[in-house]
């Protein structure tokens, strides 16, 4: 609209229903009257370039907008309004997600995947001159969108090419020969270049690109009509359905075999909503093993913490249901796989299904919880077993409490204040407990035991003397003297964390 003075109406929540939630963005409905039932007949807001609507993306709500989320909260996961993505960059959600470019400058362009990762990387100048990426032969504005490349020599490539939606500001040349170089851009027709007599399609394959989710079909909504692709875009890979996560209400229709697999697309019933989960969250691309197959399914342990839940993948040797109680569940480094509530919040077709079941303890339990780094280790009572790896010197917790976390920090478990480095390498499964010495009787310790060693545990280098004794299974952990390693509940700074846990000694562990 040109006319600002114009601007009455009403501040609304959009999102094309086949389109991620990431996508979701505050508009502004400009009406005659304040009259709601004036809505529908008005029109957004656009933006002074008259390219797209006048918007502020949910995924840069965090931090500025404190308002506005308290009333998206109900409906939209916490783990998204929590996104901090940069302001005046071009953020992308989706791959063919429209976006306003000038010809003649390069820029930075930050991507939001399925899994909530934020990335980021340099976008070079649409139409360079030949050998100078950084110098462009054209000057203008154009609304574009990326796509994979329709052309029979991409057939089985991943190549991904740009689309003219509109020109908003008319191409012209910067250099002599541009039109040599590049033909001028229209809307509806794919960015181009001259080499060689030929003409071929500009193609951007930038691995940051190749991880956003394809939304085929979807339309994307701008001020003004958009020539829509005439090819349509390969299914990337099989997608898994999801029924439910509860395990009383499996169907046979939510066995799945995801043997050999590095990751498994994900959605729910009538919905284009989709993510993907992997076999290996956090360090080096690995597969889920031959056999594996089952039903995804929530882990909640009567008696525990609801943020003690997880979902885990229970191995059957059928598809029926009624296997479920019979089969064992997915292990991985000495523990069941599993995706906790510090991963989960980043999986929003879960939560949505986490939802659909009923589990609404859980779904506001997860709303209550700050963003934190994934890596940590999340504790919701205190004798939680968890994984320790010697040759770390330091161990960071996630005490998980009804009204948010307080993260943790111990140092020099396998070590002495004046030594850098770990004495042995290995992995043990520990736990703290309520310590019941003579020595601490009086005060407000805890201890850790060593419930299994899942490496065998050896010395960094042979040669040297060690004062620190090997751990042993059922055994608390001591210190280099020889003293059980102890901490003081009210002393200790840095793990107030762990004097807010609930203790349930008598808990089992699930090993």
């Amino acid at each position: 609209m040109d006319d600002w003075s114009k601007t009455r109406g009403f501040l609304y929540y959009h999102r094309h229903p086949f389109l991620p939630l990431t996508t979701g963005e505050i508009r502004f409905r400009v009406t005659e009257s304040s009259d709601p039932t004036c809505f529908q007949n008005g029109t957004d807001l656009t933006r002074s370039d008259g390219a797209l609507p006048w918007s502020l993306p949910v995924i840069r709500l965090h931090n500025y907008h404190a308002p506005i989320i308290k009333l998206l909260e109900p409906d939209i996961p916490e783990a998204i309004l929590n996104l901090k993505t940069p302001f005046r960059k071009i953020c992308l959600t989706f791959l063919e997600q429209p976006f306003v470019m000038r010809l003649e400058a390069a820029c930075a362009i930050t991507t939001v995947d399925s899994q909530l990762c934020i990335r980021k990387a340099f976008m070079p100048v649409l139409l360079p001159v030949p050998g100078h990426e950084l110098q462009s032969t054209f000057k203008g504005k154009l609304l574009v969108r990326f796509e994979h490349a329709p052309l029979s020599e991409h057939e089985n490539d991943t190549s991904i090419v740009v689309r003219v939606l509109q020109v908003l500001e008319p191409p012209e040349p910067l250099v002599a020969d541009a039109r040599l170089f590049h033909p001028i851009p229209e809307p509806g027709t794919l960015l181009k270049y001259r080499a060689f007599g030929q003409t071929r399609n500009r193609t951007f394959n930038h691995q940051l690109l190749t991880l956003l989710p394809c939304m085929t079909g979807s339309t994307p909504t701008v001020s003004t009509p958009i020539t829509k692709p005439r090819h349509k875009l390969p299914d990337i890979q099989k997608r898994r359905t999801i029924g439910t996560l509860d395990p009383n209400r499996l169907k046979s229709c939510d066995y799945m075999d995801i043997s050999g697999k590095a990751s498994v697309q994900l959605k729910r019933p009538n919905s284009r909503l989709e993510c993907k989960i992997w076999y290996n969250n956090h360090a080096t691309k690995s597969y889920f093993p031959s056999n594996t197959q089952g039903f995804l399914y929530l882990w909640l342990k009567p008696g525990l913490p609801v943020l003690s839940a997880q979902i885990r993948f229970r191995l059957t040797s059928s598809d029926d249901p009624t296997q479920f109680e019979k089969g064992t569940d997915l292990f991985k480094d000495g523990q069941p796989w599993n995706i906790n509530v510090l991963l989960l919040r980043r999986f929003s077709v879960l939560v949505e299904q986490l939802y659909n079941d009923g589990h609404v303890e859980l779904i506001q339990a997860l709303s209550r919880l700050s963003r934190t780094s994934s890596h940590r280790i999340p504790l919701c009572y205190m004798e939680q077993p968890f994984i320790y790896d010697m040759s770390s010197i330091s161990l960071s917790l996630s005490c998980l409490l009804p009204n948010g976390i307080i993260n943790s920090i111990l140092y020099h478990l396998s070590t002495d204040k004046s030594r850098s480095e770990a004495p042995y390498v290995g992995r043990l499964v520990l736990r703290f407990e309520r310590s019941t010495l003579p020595q601490h009787k009086n005060g407000n310790f805890v201890v850790l035991r060593v419930l299994k060693i899942l490496d065998a545990i050896k010395p960094v280098n042979p040669h040297a003397k060690i004062d620190l004794p090997v751990p042993l299974v059922g055994e608390l952990l001591v210190s280099i003297s020889g003293r059980v390693r102890s901490f003081n509940l009210d002393k200790a700074k840095l793990i107030q964390g762990l004097r807010a846990l609930p203790s349930l000694p008598d808990d089992e562990p699930d090993l």
